[in-house]
């Protein structure tokens, strides 16, 4: 199973590469914002996903580990195949795509082509317990800043952007204090 490769840009067309690895061309299906920054002639490394099915065998992309780890979690969703998975990672960044899940947002993946409303809920409820940073798991300070949190929600301010500016601001404040730094942080971050 090929796994990684590197190599020269050969051609390149809407949604493959050809790469050129000592003198063997592999065809390599990449993802939209992949293929447009590719340039001819350029060297360049690919994480691979080697995709085996009855009557093909493809290789699929990616820049780095962590849009393979994304790509092949994708996979493990039901009714999700490799080109929906890299429709959804071609047309977004892993962070992006993490957020959505996280956030339940339906709308971020029903504008994938081919991916609708059912397979969108899917991808969320299948994913979103497996996608997390420990941080986003640490119940003891969530429990803490529960208060908080929800008064700078009534403001207007989505959850995970006052999760991450809570996470800098010193846990010895009282809630009051918190709640001021929050909006001047949350204030100065949406300008």
């Amino acid at each position: 199973m090929i796994g990684y490769l590197k190599g020269e840009v050969k051609d390149k067309r809407r949604s493959e590469v050809l790469l050129t690895v000592n003198n063997v061309g592999y065809r390599i299906k990449v993802g939209q914002r992949q293929v447009t920054g590719l340039k001819l002639q350029e060297e360049v490394e690919l994480f691979i996903h080697t995709h085996v099915r009855e009557d093909a065998l493809e290789l699929y992309g990616f820049d780095n580990r962590e849009e393979l780890d994304l790509f092949e979690l994708l996979l493990t969703v039901s009714g999700v195949g490799p080109k929906i998975a890299l429709a959804i990672i071609g047309s977004q960044s892993p962070a992006a795509v993490e957020q959505a899940i996280q956030q339940a947002d339906v709308n971020f993946f029903t504008r994938i082509p081919g991916l609708g409303r059912k397979g969108s809920q899917r991808i969320i409820v299948d994913l979103k317990g497996k996608i997390g940073s420990l941080k986003e798991l640490d119940l003891q300070s969530e429990a803490m800043d529960d208060d908080v949190t929800q008064a700078l929600r009534q403001f207007g301010f989505k959850t995970a952007e006052i999760r991450q500016v809570l996470g800098q601001i010193e846990g010895s404040l009282s809630d009051e204090e918190k709640v001021r730094e929050g909006l001047k942080r949350l204030g100065k971050a949406r300008r």
